[in-house]
């Protein structure tokens, strides 16, 4: 669930938040009408991400400010005046920028998944589960096995522990703690 912080006025807050709730209906929204308001709230708390309607010179510096000192996400909402420079500014700061003036939904939940992604991404939220993870390092510990034991390349070992699970019909983690236990002494 991601924490959001629109940045916009009058009837375009609420219509982005209504865009936002259709598309992620599980994340939490907050909203601020002016700029002044977002770095109070961003001081108070952290946010996942930040979509801000407004492509001033103000906004330039905040959207500047917010990459720098934070791992906040950045979503601008710009004219087609204001596409040139906010593109210029989104190389400069990660930012994805989507024009406004029509407003293409589908091209917003696309930044908006993508910026949250990236995200979670660069911050490690993504990462493989913890079962997964360790199902890994068991698989690895089978190969080193039987490069060790059989002198397999690492090619040959995996090759095996997937013939075994496909011949036995039995998952490749369960193979690989067979032949650990098999081959390695320290899990005996």
């Amino acid at each position: 669930m991601e924490n959001v912080l629109i940045v916009s006025g009058g009837k375009s807050a609420q219509a982005i938040s209504d865009l936002i709730t259709e598309y992620y209906p599980d994340w939490q929204q907050s909203a601020a009408l002016t700029l002044k308001e977002a770095k109070l709230l961003l001081s108070q708390r952290e946010f996942d991400m930040l979509v801000i309607n407004d492509c001033s010179e103000d906004s330039t510096e905040f959207v500047r400010y917010v990459s720098e000192c934070s791992d906040t996400g950045v979503v601008m909402l710009v004219s087609a005046d204001d596409l040139h420079d906010a593109l210029a500014l989104s190389k400069q700061t990660g930012a994805a920028v989507v024009r406004k003036q029509p407003l293409n939904r589908s091209t917003f939940e696309y930044s908006l998944g993508l910026v949250s992604g990236l995200r979670k991404r660069l911050l490690g939220g993504t990462s493989m589960p913890d079962k997964t993870a360790s199902e890994l390092r068991t698989i690895g510990r089978a190969k080193v096995a039987l490069m060790h034991y059989l002198k397999f390349s690492e090619e040959q070992a995996h090759r095996y522990l997937e013939k075994q699970a496909m011949d036995l019909r039995i998952p490749i983690n369960e193979v690989a703690l067979r032949v650990i236990k098999m081959y390695d002494l320290e899990a005996k």
